[in-house]
């Protein structure tokens, strides 16, 4: 039960960055009416914001599964393979989400959708190298 409810903390983090992040680049909700450089700040507050967010939600979840397995090399290996194949899967799906989603208009991502997909993955990356790192810390102990 409680895995289940983390497993859908975790989505529904991760789903609230997606969607925040295109709205702050404009992509979805009408293009803003600011510079560049200030949808380029935006787009970095949120995404450490969320991305620190959505790390600590993949580190509950995936530590709470890590506690579940059987405490031995395969067990705890287990479960870090298991979250990098599934939220490596997760996030590629994002990104084609995210792809489908920019080239709807006009069939090619202008600059505002290549920030949206930039700043999306580097959040995305570093989320699931800081939940890596952690069950891998923990495997060690």
């Amino acid at each position: 039960k409680t895995i289940v409810c983390g497993f859908v903390a975790t989505i529904g983090w991760y789903v609230l960055l997606q969607v925040t992040l295109a709205v702050v680049s404009g992509v979805v909700g009408g293009k803003r009416q600011v510079p560049l450089n200030r949808t380029i700040l935006d787009l970095k507050c949120f995404a450490v914001l969320l991305g620190t967010i959505n790390a600590a939600s993949n580190l509950s979840l995936w530590g709470l599964v890590q506690t579940e397995v059987p405490h031995n090399f395969g067990g705890v290996a287990g479960v870090v393979l298991a979250c990098l194949l599934s939220t490596g899967l997760l996030f590629i799906a994002g990104g084609a989400v995210r792809t489908c989603i920019a080239k709807f208009d006009d069939d090619k991502e202008d600059e505002y959708e290549k920030l949206w997909q930039r700043f999306t993955e580097e959040t995305e990356d570093g989320a699931l190298c800081l939940t890596l790192a952690h069950l891998c810390v923990q495997a060690t102990r």
